[in-house]
C-alpha cells in the first residue's frame, strides 16, 4: 500500500508549506497572544480574527497516547503504532506519531521533538521522536 497524501486546503496551506520547509507553524493571536494549532477564523480566547504565523521549536511532551494493535495488512497503521497527543512548549496540542521508541516505553510526560517526514513527493508530515536524557 502506498502512502496517502494529506489534503491541503487554502486554510491549511501554510501548515503544509511549513512542513515542507522543516517548520512547524502555529497561529499566534494578535489580540491576546494565545497560540493555536490548526487554523481558526477567530481566537478561542479573545475572539480576535487577527493573527501572526510563528514557527514552533517543535519541542514538547506526550500529553496522551494510544498504541494500535492492528493486523499487518494495514501497513500505514502498523508502521506507526504509537499515536500521541503532544503538547508543545508553546501550549498547543497536536496529534501525530511517535517513532524510535518501543510502545511499552511510552509514558505521559515523555519529552519529544518534532521532525519532518516526506511521505510523498508533494507532502510532508510532522512526527515526533523521544528526546534522549543525555
Amino acid at each position: 500500500m502506498s502512502a496517502v497524501a494529506p489534503v491541503e486546503t487554502p486554510e491549511t496551506a501554510y501548515i503544509w508549506a511549513g512542513y515542507r520547509a522543516g517548520q512547524l507553524r502555529l497561529q499566534l493571536c494578535d489580540g491576546c497572544g494565545h497560540p493555536r494549532f490548526l487554523p481558526a477564523y477567530r481566537c478561542s480566547a479573545c475572539g480576535s480574527p487577527d493573527y501572526t504565523t510563528i514557527s514552533s521549536a517543535g519541542a514538547g511532551h506526550v500529553y496522551s497516547f494510544a498504541v494500535t494493535r492492528r493486523p499487518e495488512e494495514l501497513p500505514l497503521i502498523h508502521d506507526f503504532p504509537v499515536i500521541v497527543l503532544v503538547e508543545l512548549d508553546e501550549g498547543v496540542r497536536l496529534i501525530s506519531n511517535l517513532v524510535d521508541v518501543a510502545p511499552a516505553d511510552v509514558q505521559i510526560g515523555l519529552r519529544v521533538q518534532a521532525y519532518f517526514d516526506p511521505v510523498t513527493a508533494e507532502a510532508t508530515v510532522v512526527r515526533f521522536r523521544p528526546v534522549s536524557a543525555s
